[in-house]
């Protein structure tokens, strides 16, 4: 059996620490968008508040990208604008 151990903590208002036996990972961000780093890899994101969609995409340490992880950034930024528009539009009508 394998233990596992983490602590989250908010270290100002927007910004998150996790601790875990592996190494430490920041968030900055809020409801709808944030971005990880850490580990060495950085994680954008974006999703609908209160829905349960989100949309993330994790990018590969710098030097170390494959022929195949180039293309998949950007259609994960294609994904991510649509939600966003999609949000938007959400948003806009719930006005």
């Amino acid at each position: 059996m394998a233990w596992r151990y983490q602590k989250r903590f908010s270290v100002l208002p927007g910004v998150r620490l996790k601790v875990r036996k592996g190494g430490f990972t920041a968030t900055a961000g809020g409801r709808g968008a944030w971005y990880t780093f850490g580990l060495g890899r950085s994680r954008p994101a974006i999703g609908l508040p209160g829905s349960g969609i989100s949309c993330a995409a994790t990018l590969p340490a710098a030097g170390s990208a494959s022929a195949g992880a180039r293309g998949r950034p950007r259609l994960m930024f294609f994904w991510m604008l649509a939600l966003a528009a999609i949000a938007l539009a959400v948003w806009h009508w719930h006005r």
